[in-house]
């Protein structure tokens, strides 16, 4: 099975040391994203090195290390019969293959997208020159830019 991810920046917000209200937080989080249809899959530190501005390394200031919390989201391709972005590859002489009927268990989203000639490359999905990350977002414009 693959899977596409999502990451999502996390930082509990609390007024006191109240590790509830930050658990409520990460439900609500989590709970938004499963409506949209992300599974929750993990969360994780990301250390980060945020560097001096100018005047400040100027002045002889260094960078120093920042950890942000970062949820992450899973969900099953769902590319079907969605044709993969082209990629430079060798020429090669095949017999054409005949074109099958998408199976009716396919989601009407992968149709659409077929019509309009989305593509998706393994990690985005891509309409002309422009890739996005949600397949909606890539019908949407597609539709407004023929």
């Amino acid at each position: 099975m693959q899977y596409v991810y999502q990451v999502l920046p996390f930082r509990g917000q609390v007024e006191s040391v109240d590790s509830d209200a930050v658990a409520k937080q990460l439900n609500s989080l989590i709970n938004s994203q499963a409506l949209l249809g992300w599974e929750f899959y993990q969360i994780n530190s990301v250390g980060i090195t945020v560097s001096p501005g100018c005047l400040a390394s100027l002045l002889g200031a260094k960078g120093f290390p920042l950890l942000y919390d970062m949820a992450i989201f899973r969900r099953e391709m769902a590319i079907d019969h969605i044709k993969p972005a082209p990629q430079k590859q060798e020429t090669v002489s095949t017999p054409k293959e005949q074109p099958q009927a998408p199976s009716p268990s396919i989601h009407a989203n992968n149709d659409e997208a077929a019509n309009y000639g989305i593509s998706f490359d393994g990690e985005r999905y891509c309409y002309k020159d422009y890739k996005y990350d949600k397949l909606q977002d890539a019908i949407n414009y597609a539709k407004k830019n023929p």
